[in-house]
């Protein structure tokens, strides 16, 4: 950062000038316009374009809270996320009100989504997905994505490029399975279920 201020006393401050934290010997960045810190809460706040990356996840969002210990960071306002650095055979973005993820020595395990969720899917078989929810959970393992579950109002579209065959579910709860080596493997539908489509589509109107 360019300007830094320390209160001794309050053990709190703040770094401006898009500052980074590296955390966990470089496992994971932190960046924001300014960055607060507070001893006494044992955390650090970044505020305007903040920025995190690793190996599992891109997160940006308007602000956020992270642990002193780098355990577990909370993004608010204008939250957006997208696969990190790590190559499988799909790829992900999604958008939510709030996301909390918790680390392990600096890798993603588990993510709350909250608020209006709204995401896409492409996978290299040209498959693509379009998902959306009142909230959600994504969970990783080795830093792959494994699992997304939508709750409440939850709607997943599936299909192949824009001339395939078209699945349309919805549910209160719908879990998507992922395989690195497979992309979206399974799918499950709880509580209301319904098929809305299932049909080729063709240049013709319907």
């Amino acid at each position: 950062g360019q300007r830094l201020s320390l209160n001794l006393k309050n053990k709190s401050g703040y770094i401006d000038g898009s500052p980074q934290l590296i955390y966990s010997q470089e496992v994971f960045g932190f960046s924001a316009d300014r960055i607060q810190f507070n001893g006494a809460r044992n955390e650090v706040t970044g505020i305007g374009s903040v920025l995190f990356k690793n190996e599992s996840l891109k997160v940006e969002s308007d602000k956020a809270i992270l642990s002193q210990d780098g355990n577990q960071i909370v993004f608010y306002e204008n939250v957006e996320l997208e696969e990190g650095r790590v190559e499988d055979k799909y790829s992900f973005g999604m958008s939510a009100d709030t996301l909390k993820i918790d680390l392990v020595d600096g890798k993603v395990m588990y993510a709350n989504l909250g608020g209006e969720l709204f995401g896409r899917i492409d996978s290299k078989s040209e498959y693509i997905s379009s998902i959306s929810g009142r909230s959600g959970r994504a969970f990783f393992l080795d830093e792959h994505l494994t699992e997304i579950e939508l709750n409440t109002d939850a709607d997943l579209t599936y299909g192949k490029g824009l001339t395939g065959r078209e699945n349309q579910f919805k549910g209160q709860i719908i879990k998507l399975i992922f395989n690195k080596e497979e992309g979206l493997s399974n799918v499950y539908v709880d509580g209301n279920a319904e098929l809305l489509s299932l049909r080729e589509k063709s240049n013709d109107s319907e």
